[in-house]
């Protein structure tokens, strides 16, 4: 009996041990599910932040690739400004020896101008002394009719 006794103690024992290690397993569990769930809504919130980060650096490869078009636009329109630029400063510079070739013609005409006016002053001048002595020659031929006139 003593042996039973013994039995039913070690009995009662192993079920208060089986007992108390069914209720740590079944807080174990508890906290484990409790950790799951933490861990799958972290997760989930992991998988929003994924796909938002993804979707944000699609957005952003597109605004870099407008960006390098943009760029690349700003540059073949800046060499086109510079090219235009040669051009006219190559028809600037054209533009100026005519200009000094007109103003060299401009200053010959003058001359010439000048010279034809001293000219036209000159031919005046002597126009004017061989008008006056026409009129003398034509009075003093008046004048001997005149007096060949009176003669007769």
């Amino acid at each position: 009996m003593d042996e039973l006794q013994l039995s039913l103690e070690a009995e009662a024992r192993g079920r208060m041990e089986a007992l108390r290690l069914k209720k740590k397993l079944e807080q174990d569990v508890l906290e484990l599910e409790a950790a799951l769930d933490n861990t799958n809504r972290a997760r989930s919130e992991v998988e929003k932040n994924y796909k938002r980060y993804n979707q944000q650096m699609r957005e952003l490869q597109v605004m870099v690739e407008e960006e390098q078009q943009a760029a690349q636009e700003a540059r073949a329109e800046h060499s086109a400004a510079e090219r235009r630029a040669g051009q006219l400063a190559s028809e600037l510079e054209d533009t100026r020896s005519q200009m000094e070739l007109m103003e060299k013609e401009v200053k010959t005409v003058q001359i010439e101008l000048h010279e034809a006016v001293e000219k036209v002053a000159e031919l005046s001048t002597a126009n004017a002394a061989l008008a006056a002595a026409k009129r003398k020659v034509e009075a003093d031929v008046q004048a001997l009719n005149v007096s060949e006139l009176f003669r007769n």
